[in-house]
């Protein structure tokens, strides 16, 4: 079995207007009419889907949400990490400890 090539893009859509003219110039020698009609519209419905498709070459670019979403859990990550970084005003730790007189310094410090 001959091995096919792989078309896309303009090269494609030149071997199917090639395609159409030759079904054109071959018109009631082996196929009827309706036979060559619609060997004509598929590959018509071919090219305008090839035309209308995104090129597999071209870069495909993030949809502006996605952009967006990621700078938004990015900010939200930065603040979480900041404030559990943070130093915990010593007041505070000792109005925990009053409240909670069974913790730790450290264990008051979570809350």
């Amino acid at each position: 079995m001959p091995e096919l090539s792989v078309l896309r893009g303009e090269d494609a859509i030149m071997a199917l207007h090639e395609y159409i003219d030759e079904l054109e110039e071959n018109r009631d020698e082996d196929l009827t009419e309706s036979q060559t009609k619609a060997l004509i519209r598929l590959a018509k419905g071919l090219i305008s889907t090839i035309e209308a498709a995104p090129s597999v070459c071209e870069p495909k670019k993030k949809p502006q949400i996605l952009t967006r979403l990621k700078s938004a859990i990015t900010e939200n990550v930065q603040s979480l990490i900041k404030k559990a970084t943070d130093p915990v005003p010593e007041e505070k730790v000792a109005s925990h400890l009053d409240i909670y007189p069974s913790l730790t310094p450290q264990q008051s410090r979570i809350m």
